[in-house]
């Protein structure tokens, strides 16, 4: 098969480190060349393979499988460990899955890992379908090209075949399930904008790697720099903030706007940048604030423990500033006022810590008690307690009487008969067509489901029959649905009372 023009694979010469770039699902080594360029202007040593199906037709890349992708960047990472002393792996969006998975296999021949929008799981539903979907239907339409800046080409597929991203889905949950293996040092670049790649991967990678890596420490260390300079290059303070100084790693200390409070009360829950800005914000206006780390699980309906993200600080304000600081939210963005079960129950929870004024009710004056004397006695002059117990005699004899039978009272005017409702018509029994049809309906998609998850391979009259056994079925059934001739319609014909 003749490769596409610029998908060629590259590979450059330079110095004693070497740099695999991977490219991504539908694209080729013309996505990563200006990178590879770039790294090759730089001194490194740079290869860019190709990965099997890519660069010449869909059709080819739906015959591979997610294997053939890893073995050609493993041989690509074989070739660079021959002339250099250590090799970094880059992958772009799939390819920052086949990075992720050479340094789960082959952690001792990776030096370190750059990932941009790696993709390892996705939300889309739909992709729920593939297995089934993908027997009828070979491709769909490309999600290649996703670039904001204009004039840019990937050189990717206009079709994205279905067996292949069924086969990345089986890489995706490999790759998850073995990420506490990856011990080389990562960095993770994410675009703000995405059409693709969902953030949910970036999120998952950086909070299941970053932090365990941190806390048992990394295999190789990065070189060491004199604090000052740390401090110059990666600490600013503003109104005594520490900004997080490491892309993706996790925060487990709270922070303070330097102010301090007799009560604080939650108001949002924001994402870390925004979470700083705030605290800087309100210490100009005089407002103390700080925020605390919580955990969140991230949206999409995927509640298993490799989902659950810690993303968000929840910031804590002057109770007496409380609403003023809530608007102010509000006015910057709606979306940062989103609000959630745990936030709202610490904000409950805040409340009991704030002085009660007396002078507010807690609740309707006519809810009141009257502890007065004459409050104690009936209209009558009866005690009230006394009333109560006498009436109770009659509540007695009253319960004995309809536990036989009876309610109690003698009522002239109750009618000794009562309807009764006439027995249900039978239900209706389905003629041999319609038992047919029922079967088409059913059987057929139900003969693909089974086949499907037992990747048995039905011969085509037998998928056909399937398919058109469910077709016809539903027409029939259509067709059916009002078979009474105009003579048998009756005006009555509705609910007997």
């Amino acid at each position: 098969m003749s490769v596409l023009p610029h998908a060629s694979p590259f590979h450059a010469d330079g110095g004693p480190v070497g740099v695999l770039l991977t490219h991504g699902l539908t694209g080729s080594p013309a996505s990563m060349r200006p990178w590879a360029e770039s790294l090759r202007a730089e001194g490194f040593t740079v290869s860019v393979p190709r990965l099997p199906g890519h660069g010449t037709t869909w059709q080819e890349l739906n015959a591979t499988s997610w294997q053939d992708w890893y073995a050609e960047a493993s041989r690509g990472l074989d070739t660079l460990r021959e002339t250099c002393d250590e090799v970094f792996v880059a992958g772009l969006s799939m390819g920052g899955c086949l990075a992720l998975r050479l340094a789960e296999e082959r952690g001792d021949d990776v030096a370190g890992l750059v990932l941009v929008n790696p993709s390892i799981v996705s939300t889309d539903k739909r992709l729920a379908a593939l297995p089934l979907l993908k027997r009828f239907v070979p491709a769909l339409k490309g999600i290649g090209n996703d670039i904001k800046k204009p004039g840019v080409d990937e050189h990717c597929y206009d079709r994205t075949p279905l067996k292949a991203l069924d086969s990345l889905r089986d890489m995706w949950k490999v790759t998850r399930d073995d990420l506490a293996k990856v011990t080389a040092p990562l960095l993770v670049f994410r675009s703000v904008e995405d059409h693709v790649v969902e953030p949910l991967s970036a999120q998952i990678i950086t909070q299941r790697v970053l932090p365990r890596r941190h806390r048992a420490g990394a295999r190789r260390q990065l070189p060491r720099r004199h604090p000052r300079q740390r401090r110059r290059e990666h600490l600013h303070r503003v109104g005594g903030v520490h900004p997080q100084t490491h892309v993706g790693a996790r925060r487990l200390t709270m922070r303070s706007n330097g102010l301090t409070a007799p009560a604080y009360t939650p108001v949002a829950d924001l994402e870390p940048q925004v979470a700083d800005a705030m605290l800087a914000d309100l210490r100009v206006q005089g407002v103390a604030a700080y925020t605390k780390p919580v955990e969140s699980s991230s949206t999409v309906g995927f509640d298993r423990p490799e989902f659950r993200t810690s993303v968000k600080d929840r910031l804590y304000v002057d109770s007496a500033a409380s609403q003023q600081v809530r608007q102010l939210i509000a006015l910057q963005s709606a979306d940062l006022d989103a609000r959630n079960d745990d936030l709202t129950w610490a904000q409950i929870v805040a409340t009991f810590d704030q002085p009660v004024d007396p002078a507010r009710a807690v609740w309707p004056a006519q809810e009141d008690i009257d502890t007065s004397p004459e409050a104690s006695t009936t209209d009558t002059g009866t005690p009230a307690e006394a009333s109560t117990t006498g009436g109770s005699a009659e509540w007695d004899r009253l319960g004995a009487t309809a536990r036989e039978g009876g309610d109690g009272r003698d009522d002239p005017l109750e009618p000794k008969e009562h309807f009764v409702p006439p027995a249900p018509p039978p239900l209706p029994r389905l003629d041999p067509a319609k038992q047919v049809a029922w079967l088409g309906l059913i059987g057929g998609p139900l003969l693909l489901l089974v086949a499907a998850l037992f990747t048995v391979a039905l011969p085509t009259w037998l998928s056909l029959l399937a398919v058109g056994g469910f077709v016809g079925g539903f027409i029939a059934l259509v067709a059916a649905m009002d078979d009474r001739s105009d003579d048998d319609r009756d005006s009555d014909d509705g609910a007997v009372v």
